[in-house]
């Protein structure tokens, strides 16, 4: 599964619209807009950084550190990760 597939189903499963989600996250100390949220589950935007994935996990339900993988894995270019992968 994708990141964008992970934030999608996510944000489905919780049943909450983004508005709500973005609220929540500004609870939790980071502000992040409805369309934001939108561009990340549809791709149009690349993977969120640590500060933003740790409280969309927080707020979704999401294991963090599986977050985390997905959005390293489409930020690193291709080229390192085939490097990182033979250095395993």
């Amino acid at each position: 599964m994708t990141y964008k597939e992970t934030i999608k189903e996510a944000i489905a499963r919780s049943g909450k619209s983004l508005t709500f989600i973005s609220r929540k996250c500004f609870a939790e100390g980071v502000d992040i807009s409805p369309s934001y949220l939108s561009k990340l589950q549809t791709g149009k935007l690349q993977p969120a950084s640590d500060k933003v994935n740790a409280v969309l996990a927080k707020v979704l339900g999401l294991d963090f550190a599986e977050l985390q993988v997905l959005a390293y894995k489409e930020k690193i270019p291709a080229s390192v990760l085939e490097r990182l992968k033979g250095t395993a």
